[in-house]
């Protein structure tokens, strides 16, 4: 049976000890189970307690039992003897149902709070209580909605949250069970939020029925077997984006040089500006998650785009390719006469049709007002 100290020797093996013992951390707190558990083994870790900062968010959607969360997290910091900072939202009422009100605006908010904390205390690291538990929830609730491979290799055990700033998931490799029973022998309470058995919620849904379910029907070890395809996905994916940033360093570097010789105008730099495959060959996922990596790194918005769009994108760089060999001039413009059209594109055969076709999408607007074009062997996406 688990003991308290073997799910903390988890800990140390998920994240060892001697990169944050020395440093600042700001310990993010709910007062459920799994933050309670992650804040207990932090402290008992830690060689300076003056070096640890609870957090909590209060929300205010359950009322007075949204404040009995503050004040027992509260609490529980002073018996621990490590500092505690708190907020509430401003405007809070009862019930989430409430119009803009969702448990994406409140991520948001959580994480500008936490943000703005960790920057107060001058720390290094936040902490997050995510489980494995969780990260089979996501990946199966993600899979529902439709993703890829980080969809379902997410939340991980860290991520960048701000500049210099690491958001830090010690119990990623734990499960809710061994949450539980780490509480239990500690003899330490915690608090239970009662819209987690409300199944009119997705997750809880996922969590309360079809985990059992499926733990019926493929025995008491399919939670292990699903996170180790999560983790599969995961690595997957990091080769994945080395090959996208190696794809993307070469891209630049003849976007740049087409620039330099005329082919491409110097107003492109503030684009996405990528190649036909006649010039740079590469697969399509690769190519997909270069494009990604680029939104989020340029923030456009992302919430709108589905799936149809990323494949309107995959259209119109793989009819570059198809497409007679460039000149280095720009696709026809669509107010062009006929009459006035390369004659290429008026000759029959293949070729032809295959280039009016590029033609025709040389200008498309993406949500969030991308606009996307092509121009000779070049497929651009600027905004």
């Amino acid at each position: 049976m688990t003991q308290p100290a073997d799910l903390v020797a988890k800990l140390l093996g998920t994240w060892p000890a001697h990169r944050w013992r020395d440093k600042r951390l700001l310990v993010a707190v709910s007062g459920g189970a799994d933050s309670v558990a992650l804040l207990r083994a932090i402290v008992e870790l830690t060689d300076n307690r003056n070096l640890i900062q609870v957090a909590h968010f209060n929300h205010g959607w359950r009322g007075a039992d949204s404040d009995a969360d503050q004040q027992f997290v509260g609490q529980l910091s002073q018996s621990l003897g490590v500092e505690f900072v708190t907020a509430s939202a401003a405007n809070t009422v009862q019930s989430a149902e409430r119009p803009g009100r969702s448990e994406e605006s409140a991520r948001r908010q959580r994480y500008r709070f936490l943000i703005h904390g960790a920057y107060q205390w001058g720390a290094r690291y936040v902490l997050a209580a995510h489980t494995a538990s969780d990260r089979i929830e996501t990946m199966l609730h993600n899979l529902c909605r439709g993703t890829g491979l980080a969809g379902v290799s997410t939340p991980r055990l860290t991520r960048p949250l701000a500049d210099e700033l690491l958001l830090v998931r010690p119990l990623i490799h734990c499960y809710r069970e061994q949450i539980e029973e780490y509480l239990q022998r500690l003899g330490q309470s915690y608090r239970q939020d009662t819209t987690n058995t409300d199944e009119k919620y997705r997750r809880n849904f996922l969590r309360q029925t079809i985990m059992p379910l499926l733990r019926t029907a493929y025995g008491p070890h399919v939670d292990k077997r699903l996170y180790a395809f999560s983790q599969i996905a995961e690595q997957s994916l990091v080769v994945q984006q080395q090959l996208a940033q190696q794809y993307w360093q070469q891209a630049q570097h003849l976007s740049q040089a087409a620039i330099s010789a005329g082919r491409l105008p110097p107003d492109r730099r503030n684009g996405i500006c990528l190649p036909s495959a006649k010039l740079l060959p590469v697969a399509w996922p690769i190519l997909l998650q270069v494009l990604q990596n680029q939104w989020q790194q340029r923030q456009w918005p992302q919430q709108s785009l589905r799936r149809s769009h990323w494949e309107l994108i995959r259209h119109s760089w793989e009819e570059l390719s198809l497409a007679p060999e460039s000149k280095g001039t720009e696709t026809p413009d669509p107010q062009m006469q006929a009459d006035d059209r390369p004659k290429a594109l008026d000759r029959p055969g293949r070729y032809a049709r295959q280039c009016e076709e590029v033609h025709k999408s040389a200008m498309q607007m993406l949500p969030g007002e991308v606009k996307l074009h092509t121009m000779g062997d070049w497929l651009i996406l600027n905004r």
